[in-house]
């Protein structure tokens, strides 16, 4: 039962990887009256609002079990998408992003948990390599579609939809793996459990590093590649194409396991970390569309390498047995520190994106360092 679940999340996985709409998120949503001043402060406070939500929704997944978390936060996930396909203007996007952080902070830490508990020892930074791959493929194939069929923005928000209702049908078939608690004393309270958390020096720095290095790679990634292949004369079409070569690059995550026991956590994380710093920093200096596509897909590649380690390593760290509600703890702390560099990072990319790059190069390279702490300071216990 513990594999049909794995399967089962791969295929969850699968289907929420199918955003069709994604090469053209940013113009899809300036084209329907939003700014990019406005999208930056809708994400800010998308991100506020996951992080009000992490830990709520973690003691609500460890009271009645991750699968009924799992069907709650799908459901919402299918919801936002339905929100997406009708919104126009500040307000329809601000109800979209409400629901997507209702997904996402209930999805976070529980497919993470789910898949923690239904592999064997040791085997966990390859599945969620597996994991993460199954999205890209996702992606991969919207984006396929999307480029060799022209989808207008209006089907391609109906089909993601679609792939979100059919994922949320596939969340039917998880099983509970959650242990049952039976003695309400068997329970470290949840005040201590935040506690070991804010006071553990080396894991607040780990999960601030985690924080920049994600909002870095959003940005290039995702909010503001667009706007550098229309800098470079392309159009939507040409960035279509660009997510199908970014999908073939994605599945180099895969080998995320592999990397990481040749190389050994800490070199692993220095590499990683510090080419996402140079891509940035090229980026800022690029005129070319097709360095520029080389550079942004390097991005992606190397971010999906790195996630599967960082998933490890906080999963490791837990000793506690409710796992979802200390990895939501996590989320919330790696949120509360997107949220400043998110919006700063927004205001910046509207006025000059050469800038906003060389800014992600410098947040990757703090989150090295930071990184480096962290790991040090694991070996010494």
């Amino acid at each position: 039962m513990k594999k049909r679940n794995i399967a089962v999340m791969y295929m969850i996985s699968l289907f929420q990887g199918m955003v069709f709409y994604a090469s053209i998120s940013t113009l899809y949503r300036t084209a329907r009256g939003l700014t990019l001043s406005q999208y930056a402060f809708i994400d800010s406070v998308s991100l506020l609002l996951t992080l009000l939500l992490e830990v709520p929704w973690g003691v609500v997944a460890d009271k009645i079990g991750y699968r009924k978390t799992l069907l709650l936060a799908n459901g919402f996930y299918a919801l936002s998408k339905l929100v997406f396909l009708n919104a126009y203007g500040f307000l329809g996007f601000l109800m979209e992003r409400v629901f997507f952080s209702l997904a996402m902070s209930g999805i976070s830490g529980v497919d993470m948990s789910v898949l923690y508990l239904s592999c064997d020892e040791g085997e966990s930074q390859k599945v969620f390599g597996r994991y993460s791959a199954f999205g890209n493929r996702g992606m991969l194939l919207s984006a396929g579609i999307f480029a060799i069929c022209a989808l207008t923005h209006q089907q391609a928000a109906l089909f993601t939809l679609i792939a979100y209702s059919i994922s949320l049908a596939l969340t039917f078939l998880v099983t509970e793996v959650k242990e049952e608690t039976k003695e309400e004393t068997d329970r470290i309270p949840f005040k201590l459990l935040l506690k070991n958390t804010v006071t553990d020096i080396e894991l607040i720095v780990f999960l601030a590093s985690c924080a920049l290095i994600s909002v870095s790679t959003w940005v290039i990634v995702v909010f503001l590649n667009q706007n550098q292949y229309l800098a470079n004369g392309r159009n939507e079409r040409f960035i279509g194409f660009t997510f199908i070569i970014s999908g073939l690059i994605n599945f180099i995550g895969v080998f995320s396991d592999n990397f990481t026991r040749k190389t050994g956590d800490k070199l692993a994380g220095i590499i990683l970390l510090g080419c996402l710093g140079v891509t940035a920093m090229l980026l800022s200096f690029s005129k070319n569309v097709y360095l520029s596509l080389f550079l942004i897909a390097s991005t992606d590649a190397l971010y999906n390498l790195f996630i599967p380690l960082q998933h490890r390593l906080e999963s490791d760290y837990i000793k506690a047995k409710d796992r979802a509600t200390v990895l939501s703890i996590y989320m919330m702390c790696i949120d509360l520190f997107s949220v400043v560099p998110n919006t700063l990072m927004g205001i910046s990319g509207e006025n000059s994106l050469p800038a906003t790059f060389r800014w992600c190069a410098l947040m990757s390279f703090a989150a090295m360092a930071g990184y480096i702490y962290f790991i040090n300071r694991k070996q010494e216990k």
